[in-house]
């Protein structure tokens, strides 16, 4: 979205700091960024003396420091400061940010008078209408000029596309929306947060901006019209749909007259909204429930090409991360057109980090034979979600990061059956490591832990490892080494 609204200016300021947090403390020769930016030497200086300027007048010299020394430069960032306010301030600065949040408010007269409105020639106004009709294509909504409703397609889309318009701008404290009460979408916030023992930060500040961008569009006579579209989901794992109506029915109740649609639609986006934590996504009864009536197959298919790509077999807690939020993902995607509901620029700045990272091939890799494994299903997602390999990447780049393998052992002992169970307990309790047990030999044991010696003559499958019948300190460290070693070669 951004490669369309930032003037042109802005949009290389932002991706100059890209690459500068990425190069971090040991900086880049200017001529390298120059080149990267695809700018001359000269525009890059005069680009960063300007940024400067912005930076005094917006009080960011403690949070962005640029060291210029020599042929090198050095982008020191505080750790609590964003880029996102950077973008937020370019982005509203920019023409095609100005114009679309004008038509969200006002109706469109003509090219002259929004002109004067916006001190442009009619030339360039005419240049970012183009701009922004291509990037209203991508959402599927028409951007017709011949009409005082200038945005034509379903209202779904309208609002969808607003909310990502400003989820790229919001910032706590600052509220956008001068025709909606803030406190009383958080009044309802709070009652549903009560009712189910639910909050999630991010998704409820998304929520608001979507109930705000309803409000001014259900103000103007715009619904959801129940002849065209239809919301269904799998209810919440933890908000059920009639609570969620109940809590924001006054919200609504005023300016609607399908107030039923109107719920739907928002229970369906109040779910999409939600990305689920590897520790968060332990929710059995909801994933039981749902794969009666059926998950995407081709979320099933995602996580089989997943695994044989990558060669990883899945805890069932990363197993439920990637069902839950790839369900999530997918129904979104079938619906909404034209980019992912968890992208503001804060995403953005994630995906460049793995654009330029030393992984970026392997996710390559692993999306090219997603695409080409038969289901057509995910071309057609991609087609009308852009941003969805995206979200892939992200999907797995969290996985790999924090993916401990599992190794089974075999535990040999001549002691007793409840030597080998105790040696198991204390597996489990002492090693770092995420262990399977098995009991033969057969079931291709990653190693085989034994209290006596083992003729490795007739096991060439798998390494060995012997302790003594009975344990000491050492004999702990030294297995914990064996196994940790055993992960890595593997």
């Amino acid at each position: 979205m951004e490669e369309y609204l930032l003037n042109k200016e802005y949009s290389l300021v932002l991706e100059i700091l890209d690459y500068l947090s990425i190069e971090g403390e040991k900086g880049i020769k200017i001529s390298s960024l120059a080149e990267k930016v695809k700018v001359s030497r000269n525009t890059l200086i005069n680009i960063l003396n300007d940024f400067q300027g912005d930076c005094v007048l917006n009080g960011w010299l403690e949070d962005v420091v640029l060291m210029i020394e020599h042929s090198s430069i050095v982008g020191h960032f505080q750790p609590s400061f964003h880029l996102n306010r950077i973008y937020k301030y370019y982005l509203e600065k920019s023409l095609g940010f100005r114009i679309l949040e004008h038509l969200l408010y006002e109706n469109f007269e003509t090219i002259p008078f929004m002109a004067d409105e916006f001190d442009v020639s009619v030339a360039t106004l005419s240049r970012k209408l183009n701009e922004l009709r291509e990037l209203l294509k991508t959402y599927k909504i028409t951007l017709n000029l011949k009409n005082k409703n200038v945005l034509i397609g379903k209202e779904s889309q309208i609002r969808f596309f607003y909310f990502n318009l400003y989820w790229q701008v919001f910032e706590v404290g600052d509220w956008e929306f001068p025709e909606v009460d803030e406190s009383e979408i958080d009044n309802r916030i709070k009652i549903l947060e009560k009712a189910t023992s639910y909050f999630d930060g991010v998704v409820m500040m998304k929520f608001k901006i979507m109930l705000a961008i309803s409000k001014i569009r259900l103000l103007r006579g715009h619904f959801i019209d129940s002849e065209k579209e239809e919301f269904m989901i799998d209810e919440h794992p933890m908000v059920p749909y009639e609570v969620f109506k109940e809590t924001f029915y006054f919200s609504l109740m005023n300016v609607s007259s399908t107030l039923e649609m109107e719920h739907r639609f928002h229970y369906f986006a109040f779910c999409s909204i939600n990305s689920f934590t590897i520790e968060e996504s332990q929710y059995p009864n909801w994933l039981m429930k749902s794969a009666k009536v059926g998950f995407c197959p081709y979320t099933i298919e995602w996580i089989r090409v997943f695994t044989d790509y990558f060669n990883v077999q899945l805890t069932p807690l990363e197993y439920n991360y990637l069902l839950v939020n790839l369900y999530y993902y997918h129904k979104f995607s079938e619906k909404f057109a034209g980019g992912a509901i968890h992208f503001g620029r804060g995403g953005q700045a994630d995906i460049f980090s793995c654009e330029h990272s030393e992984d970026y091939n392997k996710y390559v890799g692993f999306l090219s034979q997603l695409m080409g494994s038969g289901q057509y299903q995910f071309y057609d997602l991609w087609q009308n979600n852009p941003r969805l390999t995206q979200e892939y990447c992200l999907l797995v780049k969290t996985i790999l990061k924090n993916h401990q393998p599992i190794v089974k052992l075999l535990i040999y002992s001549k002691v007793s059956k409840i030597k080998k169970q105790d040696i198991q307990d204390m597996i489990r309790s002492r090693l770092s490591v995420n262990v399977q047990f098995v009991e033969t030999i057969a079931e291709h044991p990653s190693a085989i832990i034994s209290d006596f010696p083992v003729n490795t003559r007739y096991i060439t499958s798998c390494p060995v490892f012997q302790f003594r019948p009975f344990q000491r300190e050492e004999d702990w460290i030294n297995l914990q080494t064996f196994l940790i070693n055993l992960i890595e070669n593997s």
